[in-house]
């Protein structure tokens, strides 16, 4: 898996994910429930997209035509 974002934005990420998967792009989200141990402080761990190696190019395209490839 290979980084693609990091989001401190949890609607944004709602956002990022459902591009990603009508895209069939491969990934996951790390970091998601960090901020709950810190009484929400989400801005502190940002939570971070990791895609699949071959799925990468496909992604930072998909998020670039929708003005989304950018780090919070």
């Amino acid at each position: 898996m290979k980084h693609l974002l990091a989001i401190t934005d949890p609607v944004r990420l709602t956002y990022l994910e459902s591009l990603l998967k009508a895209a069939g792009v491969i990934f996951v989200v790390q970091d998601r429930h960090i901020s709950d141990l810190m009484a929400g402080s989400n801005t502190l761990f940002p939570m971070r997209i990791m895609v699949a190696e071959d799925h990468l190019a496909q992604a930072k395209r998909v998020l670039s035509e929708a003005g989304q490839y950018y780090d919070d």
